[in-house]
């Protein structure tokens, strides 16, 4: 697969308390790539034969809903902790051809409905640079599928005005998932990371 690639992501704050927030978010990758296979493999009861020529493409989508309560609360920090819901959407396509004559094919998609928890710290160093730091896990056992999710960030803000600022930062996303069971299981293992650069909006 491709070793990089521009990941757009939404996300949205209400503020509704002073130390209530709810936060929505939302993000869509990809990647995809081509290779060829050097052992034989099954995936979702299609066998992919040795010597035939890969085609990979992987689609993550995430939907997060979370509530998050300030703890701690000064002039230039708080920190907090919150909870929410996580969707996760993964599909997964593959197909094996040889010699120009396709011989595999083979689809994976679920969607993963994941209860998160999350802490999160902000301290301002002067009036307009302020630095975060957030840490959100998730984890499920449910039916046919169980794993972790780990999504971690540290940046800093700049406030270039009451309502406009720019931000940077490091993003980590690991992505443990097994799904299924026996010979049909499908197991993920998946570590995504990379700079982060954000434009903000304050509504108020």
């Amino acid at each position: 697969m491709d070793d990089s690639t521009v990941v757009p992501q939404l996300s949205a704050k209400w503020r509704f308390s002073d130390r209530w927030i709810l936060n929505f978010a939302f993000s869509d990758f990809s990647l995809d790539g081509r290779q060829a296979i050097d052992s034989s493999f099954d995936f979702g009861g299609t066998n992919f034969p040795l010597n035939a020529s890969l085609d990979t493409e992987l689609s993550l989508t995430a939907f997060v809903v979370a509530l998050d309560y300030v703890i701690f609360k000064s002039d230039k920090a708080e920190f907090g902790i919150g909870a929410g819901l996580h969707g996760l959407d993964l599909d997964l396509q593959l197909d094996g051809d040889l010699n120009g004559i396709d011989v595999a094919e083979s689809q994976s998609d679920f969607l993963a409905p994941l209860p998160n928890l999350r802490v999160f710290g902000r301290y301002a160093i002067t009036p307009k640079i302020i630095t975060s730091v957030q840490v959100g896990w998730m984890g499920a056992d449910i039916e046919n599928y169980s794993g972790d999710f780990l999504v971690a960030s540290a940046g800093v803000r700049y406030q270039v005005s009451r309502q406009w600022s720019v931000g940077l930062s490091y993003q980590l996303t690991t992505i443990d998932f097994e799904v299924g069971g026996g010979r049909n299981e499908e197991v993920y293992d998946v570590e995504l990371d990379g700079i982060a650069l954000s434009v903000r909006f304050n509504i108020k």
